[in-house]
């Protein structure tokens, strides 16, 4: 997350985050079909601590779904990984 805040006028909530390289969960499973277990427990694995860092800053996702879940490109020399 690079930023957050409430628009004044409407006390609507917003986040700006880094633009990545990839796709979400959903577009991902049309195009494969299916993923291998060993891919579905990392996904798990990743997903499960990228919530527990939410959560423990009182943050909570309300709407986890595959369309929401972003699959990011795999990491390439030179590229940091986030």
């Amino acid at each position: 997350m690079v930023a957050a805040g409430v628009e004044e006028e409407s006390n609507t909530p917003w986040i700006a985050m880094e633009l990545l390289q990839g796709r979400d969960m959903k577009a991902a499973l049309a195009e494969r079909g299916t993923f291998t277990r060993a891919e579905v427990a990392e996904m798990f694995r990743q997903l499960c601590h990228g919530l527990g860092g939410a959560h423990r800053e009182g943050l909570v996702h309300r709407d986890l779904k595959p369309e929401n879940i972003f699959l990011a490109d795999p990491r390439r020399e030179g590229i940091p990984s986030r």
